[in-house]
């Protein structure tokens, strides 16, 4: 790869700093954002993409593999991404398996169409590998010692960095090694290698592995476990790779939060590398039990909603059973997110570090779902969730700050419309669902009189 150059992303800078130090990564070739800003406007500037192509060629574009012989993978590389303050994992799009110059172009301008457009975004293109296991993994410092979270799958790491599946789960402490979450993964992704043997039903192999596929399209083939095989029979290695190369990393880069993957062959490979931006909670790896694991630890009381129904307002603590991570952007302001799939690793879970938002995962999706639409008090710290009536928050306060004055206030003050109690009036105000907003904006006084005056007494 070539010297690096700023308008080639964050993503480009790190792996061409790994390649330098000796790392192994896949094939790579960068592009910079004028590149892919001038693939774009051929884009439009020409009706056939045969045309875009052939202005590419004429240009050398093409010289780094003329007849493409193996599928790329075409990933972003924003400034506004993989740096210290901010990781917007999984916030643009990445594209598996272009496998001729017709897809290679169109998932160029894809990805770099999902860009940020404050910021520049240049484009990695790498080899596509077929992994038999993939994961994450965080190396850094803990209490004066070496300590490495990894978390793996088997196939590709999309499912685990999408929140899709609870991986295996392992924490290193100096030369302790503990499994702290075992595999569970039912539905595995391989790349698909256009295999026209392979339809629904039919047996897939990696290594004496045996699978069955139960979908494929052009990029991906999606396979079943069976349960009766054991998928990490060949999982050792892996790890001890993993361990060792985690290890260089460190004593090179620092504290990082590592992508790699580890072929049928055994080879090792680093996909990427960003600075840790939240660093996660000690507690976290250490409190795994049959409720789940804490990802942000905190108490917060609100009403609850799955994702689906929820009005995504800010006042609501949300669940779903899978929190993708391009749904955080839609509820960044909720009070808490629950979900049942279970990654300390995942791109929802890093993302939800950095926003402080608590996050409970691997919670039981029936029992939580019992609650939906009441007013719930959730610890997140402790895994608890339990139904808060208004009876029992009218004794119950908040303090308001307006303007150097402190008044308590009962916490029922804001969920009065919410509860179905009768509507209160105080001269032109009326209680809504904007009651927080008027409060914000106005001097509280006359809220303090309604409730010495009236409210407290019944009236």
């Amino acid at each position: 790869m070539a010297e690096h150059d700023l308008r080639m992303g964050n993503k480009a800078k790190n792996l061409m700093a790994l390649e330098a130090q000796g790392f192994n990564i896949p094939q790579t070739i960068c592009l910079s954002h004028e590149e892919c800003e001038h693939i774009s406007s051929l884009m439009r500037q020409f009706d056939a993409i045969q045309c875009v192509i052939e202005n590419l060629d004429s240009n050398g574009f093409f010289s780094f593999e003329k007849n493409l012989s193996y599928p790329i993978m075409v990933r972003s590389s924003s400034e506004n991404e993989d740096n210290k303050s901010q990781s917007n994992a999984g916030q643009f799009l990445s594209i598996y398996n272009s496998h001729n110059r017709v897809d290679l172009i169109k998932n160029i301008v894809k990805v770099w169409d999902s860009k940020d457009q404050a910021y520049k975004m240049g484009i990695v293109l790498q080899k596509q590998l077929s992994p038999l296991y993939s994961g994450v993994a965080f190396v850094f410092e803990s209490e004066g010692q070496f300590e490495l979270l990894i978390e793996l799958i088997i196939g590709l790491g999309e499912l685990l960095v999408s929140g899709h599946v609870t991986p295996m789960s392992i924490n290193v402490t100096g030369n302790q090694m503990d499994v702290i979450q075992p595999l569970k993964q039912f539905i595995a992704m391989f790349p698909n290698a256009c295999d026209s043997s392979l339809e629904p039903t039919s047996e897939f192999t990696m290594k004496d592995l045996a699978f069955r596929v139960i979908n494929l399209n052009k990029s991906l083939l999606y396979v079943n476990l069976y349960k009766n095989v054991d998928y990490l029979k060949h999982v050792q290695p892996t790890i001890d790779a993993v361990i060792n190369n985690a290890k260089a990393i460190y004593s090179v880069f620092g504290a990082c939060d590592i992508e790699w993957a580890v072929t049928a062959e055994d080879t090792f490979y680093v996909l990427q590398k960003r600075p840790i931006t939240k660093q996660v909670h000690s507690f976290s790896h250490k409190n795994m039990d049959g409720e789940g694991l804490t990802i942000v630890p905190g108490i917060r009381r609100g009403f609850l909603w799955s994702y689906k129904n929820a009005k995504k307002d800010g006042r609501e603590i949300i669940f779903s059973p899978v929190i993708l991570p391009n749904h955080l952007s839609n509820i960044s302001n909720a009070l808490g997110i629950i979900s049942s799939e279970c990654a300390l690793l995942s791109h929802t879970s890093i993302l939800a570090r950095e926003l402080e938002l608590c996050y409970w995962a691997g919670a039981n999706m029936h029992k939580i779902s019992a609650f939906e639409g009441k007013f719930v008090e959730v610890d997140f710290s402790k895994k608890e969730i339990m139904e808060v009536h208004p009876a029992s928050r009218l004794n119950e306060s908040v303090v308001i700050e307006k303007e150097d004055t402190q008044v308590r206030l009962p916490d029922t003050i804001y969920d009065l419309a919410s509860v179905s109690l009768e509507a209160h009036q105080s001269n032109d105000v009326v209680w809504s669902e904007n009651l927080t907003d008027f409060i914000e904006a106005h001097a509280c006084h006359w809220l303090v009189e309604l409730y010495h005056g009236g409210f407290r007494n019944g009236s």
